[in-house]
């Protein structure tokens, strides 16, 4: 049974340092963590296997960055530009229909909809079945052929994406744009910034040796997302970020300046073992 590139042992962090030595710019925030260690059953375990890795590759840790190299206008050949649609359908496809439809498909009508449709008319060419009232009665519709089927489809298709990021690094480096510019470019786009949201910082500093359990983070977004953001720009711009770990790193040391600082008495016992008595 085929498995995506993308979650192929070391072929994420290939593909991640084809991207930064070829142009200076990251697509993915960890690569060391998300090979499949265990190999699907059938056919239908490994579209959901498959799904589920696949949106932790694009939404976890590809965040915003990847929508960086599926802008038609940044794109280092016309002939890049016109796949970016399809490649971004396909990712669409895995972080909003694929995947919370088997997190959330069973308590929301709409994703189970969704889910349905797009089965339907892509994945197993089952154009106009009827659509069923819950995502299970659906599910055991399905024969293992239509789950073979839909598995090859969205191998294929990620691939092609997989593909698509490695040829973008290879003909970026036969472009006019020099690394440099690409990478003010890079830092100063609307995904760069958006790719710096609360639930990434939150993940960063909860996995580093800071303590963060006193933390309110919907304070925090409010008083200091702004700030990371601009601060972690302007390192990368000035050089000083030469990888996606360096970047964690250096966006950790940003935060701490501000959260390593208890914000009143109960958040500084907590902080050093003091439970207050309720």
């Amino acid at each position: 049974m085929q498995i995506p590139k993308f979650l192929q042992p070391g072929q994420l962090a290939k593909l991640n340092n084809e991207l930064i030595s070829s142009t200076g710019c990251f697509g993915f925030l960890d690569v060391e963590s998300y090979a499949l260690s265990v190999l699907p059953e059938n056919n239908a375990d490994a579209f959901f296997r498959y799904s589920v890795a696949l949106y932790c590759v694009y939404h976890d840790q590809g965040c915003q960055f990847l929508n960086f190299f599926l802008d038609p206008s940044n794109c280092p050949s016309t002939t890049l530009s016109y796949q970016t649609k399809f490649h971004f359908l396909h990712k669409k496809a895995v972080e909003l229909t694929l995947r919370p439809a088997f997190t959330h498909g069973m308590v929301r009508n709409s994703v189970s909809n969704g889910f349905q449709s797009k089965m339907q008319n892509y994945f197993t060419q089952k154009h106009g079945a009827t659509n069923f009232p819950g995502i299970n009665q659906y599910l055991i519709t399905l024969s293992d052929l239509d789950w073979k089927y839909a598995t090859e489809n969205l191998v294929k298709d990620a691939d092609s994406f997989y593909d698509y990021l490695f040829q973008w690094a290879r003909e970026f480096q036969h472009s006019n744009t020099s690394i440099t510019e690409l990478q003010v470019t890079f830092a100063d786009s609307i995904y760069f910034q958006k790719s710096i949201d609360i639930r990434v910082c939150q993940s960063l500093y909860g996995n580093s040796s800071h303590p963060s359990d006193y933390i309110d983070w919907t304070q925090e977004k409010k008083l200091h997302l702004n700030s990371w953001q601009e601060n972690i720009k302007r390192s990368f711009k000035s050089g000083n970020i030469k990888d996606n770990r360096v970047f964690c790193r250096l966006l950790v040391d940003i935060m701490a300046s501000d959260l390593d600082k208890p914000k009143n008495s109960t958040a500084c016992a907590k902080k050093y073992g003091f439970g207050i008595p309720m």
